[in-house]
Order: structure tokens, then sequence, then C-alpha cells
């Protein structure tokens, strides 16, 4: 890589596939690591692989609209190789699966969280809350109270 903006791809077709390899090689591991992050439950290591991710994404990105410029030079590559590379999409397209699959759940962890603290937060409100009449005795409230939480989070 020559510098964050602007890659450069060898001419010949068998080094342009190792370099599409070695890429998304690259993206593969932070994938691996995110996943690992996400089946143990792991949000910070899960956020400090993002900007990784972020890298090693843009780099198979110019590295494949390369190739793909090059499609037809690249058709003189060895079919080992270009096999390789198909291999190596396939797994690589089968781990991002199992990726989504991780965050949807996480996703929804968090949800569930979210909703039970709101619920809490109701629980805890309305067993507090009094109320005084006119004349300045206290009952209990016992309609429902509004929280304040921003439900949203």
């Amino acid at each position: 890589m020559a510098d964050d903006h602007t890659m450069t791809i060898p001419q010949n077709p068998n080094t342009a596939m190792l370099e599409m390899m070695q890429a998304l090689d690259a993206l593969r591991a932070v994938y691996d690591e995110e996943n690992n992050a996400l089946e143990a439950s792991d949000t910070r290591r899960f956020m400090d692989l993002q900007e990784r991710k972020i890298k090693a994404a843009h780099r198979y990105h110019e590295t494949a609209a390369h190739v793909v410029d090059q499609r037809e030079h690249l058709q003189a590559a060895d079919p080992k190789i270009r096999r390789q590379l198909e291999e190596k999409h396939t797994d690589f397209a089968a781990m991002t699966q199992k990726n989504l699959a991780h965050i949807d759940r996480m996703n929804k962890t968090v949800k569930r969280l979210s909703e039970r603290i709101v619920k809490s937060a109701r629980d805890a409100a309305l067993q507090d809350s009094a109320s005084y009449s006119r004349r300045g005795t206290m009952y209990r409230n016992d309609r429902p109270v509004s929280t304040g939480i921003n439900e949203s989070a």
C-alpha cells in the first residue's frame, strides 16, 4: 500500500491475485477477532476492532476494484491461484454471515437489557410515587407515571 489513499497493485496477474488474497486474509482476521469478541460478549473489544476493520475493508475494496478493472488481464493468472481466491471468497462469505448473526444477537441482547432497565425504572417510580390531595393528605398514586426516561436509548 503506497499510502492511505492510493494503492498500487502489481501488473503480473498472479501477483495481483496474491495481493487480493492477502487483503482478504487481513480482513478475515479482523472479522475472526470480531466474531470471537461477539461470542464472548466483549463489546469493548468489538468496538476497539472497528477502526482496524474499516482500514482492512478499505484495502480489500481498493484491491478488489483493481482486480475488477483488470479482469481481462487477470484471466491469464494461474488457475490454481484463481481457485484459491475463489475458496477464500467462499469462506469469507460464510464468516460474514456468522458475523451478522452474532451482531444480530448482540442487538437483541442490548434491546432486552434496555427494555428491562426502562421497566425497572417505571416499576420503581410507580412504587415510590405519592401524591398529595387538595387538603394536604398524602395518598399513593397507582396510575402509570412517566419516568422521563428516553426509551429510544
